[in-house]
């Protein structure tokens, strides 16, 4: 074929230019301290206990138990939130 080195110069040059703009995308610039120095995040953002509920107890019982660790893990995703928000406030008026 006639066409065939062409097409490879053309492929070569094409994949050249992506890389050469994937170089030219990368952060030079380091990051600000206030991201940098951010607070640990506390105890109860860490994954929530599973339920004591098992197979062959009453089923008020596992309702018990599944109602209580629900309400515990909610009660953890709304402290984590109100933790977030308030470092993005401490943070966010850093600026």
């Amino acid at each position: 074929m006639r066409c065939a080195a062409p097409m490879r110069l053309a492929s070569a040059f094409l994949l050249l230019s992506f890389a050469g703009g994937c170089a030219a995308v990368a952060p030079s610039a380091p990051p600000s301290r206030a991201a940098v120095q951010l607070p640990p995040p506390p105890p109860f953002m860490a994954a929530c206990p599973p339920s004591a509920a098992a197979a062959g107890m009453p089923p008020n019982q596992a309702f018990d138990a599944e109602h209580a660790a629900l309400k515990s893990c909610s009660r953890r995703g709304a402290a984590s939130r109100a933790w977030y928000l308030g470092v993005r406030r401490r943070y966010g008026e850093a600026r």
